[in-house]
Parts: C-alpha cells; sequence; structure tokens
C-alpha cells in the first residue's frame, strides 16, 4: 500500500487585541504546550515555529484542518 503524505493546512492566529487574524502558515500539525503556555507549529518543510505566551493569542482553523483530520482519522482506521 502506498503512504498517503501529510496533508497540510493553513493555521490562521492573532493576538487577542487585533481585530484581524494577519498570520498564518502552511502547517502539517500543530501542538499546544500547557508546561509553557506555548504553540508549536510543524511547517511544512519540517521545521518548527513557537508561539509563546499563547494565552494572549487566538486561533481559527478551516475547513482544510477539518479534511485533514478526517483523512488522518479514515488512514488510522484503515491501517489497525
Amino acid at each position: 500500500m502506498i503512504e498517503i503524505l501529510p496533508v497540510t493546512y493553513r493555521f490562521y492566529w492573532k493576538h487577542y487585541q487585533q481585530m484581524f487574524f494577519t498570520k498564518s502558515l502552511e502547517v502539517h500539525q500543530h501542538h499546544y504546550n500547557s508546561e509553557d503556555n506555548s504553540m508549536t507549529l510543524y511547517l511544512d518543510d519540517t521545521s518548527l515555529m513557537n508561539i509563546p505566551n499563547w494565552t494572549n493569542y487566538e486561533c481559527r482553523l478551516k475547513i482544510d484542518w477539518f479534511e485533514k483530520i478526517k483523512n488522518d482519522i479514515k488512514n488510522e482506521i484503515e491501517n489497525t
């Protein structure tokens, strides 16, 4: 079976005092780290980006993220 390459999605974020979501990146995954209050973004070029003080920010995920999660679940079920 040919393994499907990970799908990326657009991760939007902004400081809570800003009105609009002006920052975004194409990512493979994101993860909140509660120990240091940061958000780690796993970028398309296999690098990482860390956003410190995450509780001062908010994010928005759109349909591409939901599609990625749906495909991940489907692939997980098929491989078990």
